[in-house]
């Protein structure tokens, strides 16, 4: 292991060149009780995850596509 003590470990035009400077952007969400921001797709796919969990078996073939479809888009979502 080796500890970096730097302020950029990526170069500003690599980021340029990707789109992250341009267009990229994660949508938040925030608890408003307790101030804790989660990143909503990652939100969006631990629930569905439970969903798929807690109604393994119970849900139709088209249902549990769909959810697992969800979870898969949850990043491209605007």
């Amino acid at each position: 292991m080796l500890e970096v003590n730097c302020t950029c470990l990526t170069p500003y035009q690599v980021l340029k060149t990707s789109g992250h400077v341009d267009k990229f952007e994660d949508f938040m969400v925030k608890d408003v009780k307790n101030g804790v921001c989660f990143w909503a797709d990652k939100l969006l796919e631990e629930h569905v995850e439970k969903v798929l969990k807690k109604k393994a078996g119970k849900l139709s073939n088209e249902e549990e596509n769909r959810l697992k479809t969800l979870s898969v888009k949850a990043d491209t979502y605007t």
